[in-house]
């Protein structure tokens, strides 16, 4: 017949051996503690039962937590990341040595070629503010974008400016035209005319990858591919770099003087537009954040072999 002291002297040399489940120690342990008051055992040994208990306690707790740790990113992150509502963004770029095309008021100088130029460009990104739009709902977004182009030290210096209003699932980034999207390019006008957007337009995916992305473009009115090029640090931060390259496309036709077109004996020509641009967009792979982004743009008229910078 085994005594409860038996049964404490075989845990014992089990621990010491390690042969011991733990189902086995628990269920002895319990044994042991309703035995004590006849075995006579002292409560040194009922306190190196209890360590080994709460050991082997904190250990299980650190596996369960290194678990939750590998979890919790995957399993939280998605549901608490999420795109603004309202945004309310404002970047602003400064090119040098740039040729432009100003066209002005003949008081002001007329249309003119100008050479070596200081060019601004302003973004802003805010939610949509007219009071009759639709509104977003779920995971639906609409943005109101501001872009503006101007010659720095010029009257009445603007070369371009828009309003795009775009409506896109804010996980994906990929437009989806929920919310009656525009364009606008006329400061009397309010409203503007619908347009429909397609492949990400303000942000990149959640948990953006290394692969190329179709991004949207006013000016050729479609997507066009975003390649993946690399990863580079901004001030610390770890970024996907992606280029997208447009080359040559012809935008619209325009009616031009000729003699801007280096023919003064034609009284006007209907030159086509050309617009061609390397964009590079520095993207924070998480969140899917545009951290920078750069534009190397080359736009002109062209009309029988002739040219002239926009």
């Amino acid at each position: 017949m085994v005594t409860p002291s038996d049964s404490v002297g075989i845990m014992i040399r089990g621990l010491l051996a390690g042969s011991v489940p733990d189902a086995t120690l628990l269920a002895v342990v319990g044994r042991k503690l309703s035995c004590q008051s006849h075995s006579g055992l002292s409560l040194k040994l009922s306190e190196f039962f209890m360590r080994k208990i709460v050991g082997l306690v904190f250990v299980g707790l650190g596996v369960a937590l290194i678990a939750l740790a590998i979890a919790l990113p995957s399993y939280v992150y998605p549901r608490i990341a999420k795109a603004p509502a309202e945004p309310d963004q404002f970047i602003t770029a400064q090119g040098s040595g740039m040729t432009v095309l100003l066209a002005q008021s003949t008081n002001d100088g007329g249309i003119r070629v100008l050479d070596n130029q200081d060019v601004t460009v302003t973004r802003r990104v805010v939610g949509e503010v007219r009071p009759d739009a639709a509104k977003a709902e779920g995971d639906n977004r609409f943005y109101r974008l501001a872009f503006r182009t101007e010659v720095a030290n010029q009257k009445n210096g603007l070369l371009t400016a828009y309003v795009e209003g775009g409506s896109f699932n804010q996980e994906t980034g990929l437009a989806n035209n929920c919310c009656g999207d525009y364009v606008l390019t006329d400061a009397t006008d309010p409203v503007g005319e619908p347009i429909r957007h397609e492949g990400l337009m303000f942000k990149f995916p959640f948990e953006t990858k290394k692969q190329n992305y179709p991004f949207w473009d006013v000016n050729v009115k479609k997507a066009v591919t975003a390649k993946y090029d690399g990863t580079e640090e901004i001030n610390g931060l770890a970024t996907y770099r992606f280029v997208q390259p447009i080359t040559d496309v012809v935008i619209k036709q325009q009616e031009v003087t000729g003699s801007l077109m280096q023919l003064p004996e034609q009284p006007s020509v209907n030159a086509d537009q050309v617009y061609s641009t390397t964009r590079t967009l520095w993207v924070e792979p998480h969140t899917g954040a545009i951290i920078k982004g750069s534009e190397n743009v080359n736009q002109r008229l062209v009309f029988e072999g002739k040219q002239t910078p926009v």
